[in-house]
Formats: C-alpha cells, sequence, structure tokens
C-alpha cells in the first residue's frame, strides 16, 4: 500500500511577474533555484523554487494566474505531461498526478525517502523508479486512477527515469 499526500490550492503569488519589452519575467523572490518549466498549449507549468512545495499554472502567452497547489514537500522535479495529466515528484517521497486543466490532484503516492528520477509515461501508464524499503524498482501506476499495475526488483540503484520502448521499460543503473 501507498500513503497519499494531500495538497491545498493556493492564491496567486504577489509581486511575482514584471512585464518587459519582449513578454514578461517570472521572479517568486526567495525560494531558491527552480527547475525547467514546462510549457503545453498556453500553460506554462513551474515550481516556486527548490525550498517552497507551491506549484503553478500561468498563462504562458502573459504570466497570468491560472491555478496554484502547495504539495505536501518542496524539491519539486520538472513536470511529465501525458494525456491532460501533470506528473511530478517531490525529492522528499511523493509522486502526484494533477489535471494539467484544472489544478485537481487525481492521486498521490508516497513512495520513499527520497526519489532521484522523473517518472516517464505513456497513454494509460506511469512508470517510476525508486529504493523501496531498500531496494531499487520500477513501478507502474495507472495514469488516471494511481492504481498499482505492478512492481520490479532490479538488481542495483536506478539512476536515471524509466525509458519506454513499445511495450518495454528500461532503466539504468
Amino acid at each position: 500500500t501507498f500513503a497519499e499526500t494531500p495538497v491545498e490550492r493556493i492564491a496567486a503569488p504577489k509581486n511575482y511577474i514584471e512585464s518587459t519589452n519582449s513578454g514578461f519575467n517570472i521572479d517568486f523572490n526567495s525560494a531558491g533555484p527552480t527547475a525547467t518549466p514546462t510549457v503545453i498549449d498556453d500553460k506554462l507549468y513551474t515550481q516556486e523554487g527548490l525550498y517552497s512545495s507551491n506549484y503553478y499554472c500561468l498563462d504562458a502567452n502573459d504570466g497570468s494566474f491560472r491555478w496554484g497547489l502547495e504539495l505536501g514537500e518542496s524539491g519539486i522535479s520538472p513536470a511529465v505531461y501525458q494525456n491532460g495529466v501533470l506528473l511530478i515528484n517531490t525529492a522528499s517521497c511523493t509522486l502526484y498526478a494533477i489535471d494539467a486543466k484544472t489544478g485537481e490532484l487525481l492521486w498521490s503516492k508516497w513512495l520513499a525517502g527520497y526519489i532521484y528520477t522523473t517518472p516517464s509515461a505513456d497513454d494509460n501508464d506511469v512508470f517510476v523508479a525508486y529504493n523501496h524499503g531498500g531496494y531499487p524498482v520500477v513501478v507502474s501506476f495507472d495514469l488516471r486512477t494511481g492504481k498499482l499495475n505492478w512492481m520490479r526488483l532490479v538488481d542495483e540503484e536506478i539512476i536515471a527515469c524509466p525509458i519506454l520502448e513499445s511495450d518495454e521499460v528500461h532503466v539504468a543503473s
């Protein structure tokens, strides 16, 4: 079984956007360095910073606020997008599946004390690698529901996100 990690809706951050001649700059003022944002259509998805648990969806054209969430932990990974779902890990433990349009939490799974890689996904499933009880594993969950599909033990610590090829899942150790 996997524990759920809740999220809370949050309002737009204060004074985070500055207009420029060529567009806009986003500055969340103090939460540390940020991971690469994810841009899908007219939406920009980004964390507030390494030391913050805040995650935002902004308009990619003008930077205006669409929605925000406070996750259960900080250290938010770049997002993986698949079929309308954002998949993000936090360094300290949790895989989140979030509806990209609304910001609704679809499901979350507390996985481990530390997660080193981003998840991977195909049309129906999510794949994540981590140490489960001290043993390196690759796990598959249903993309929309989070239902556990399978878990496989591997011989060595996994050092990169799972790579999908046809019906195979590959990992590097």
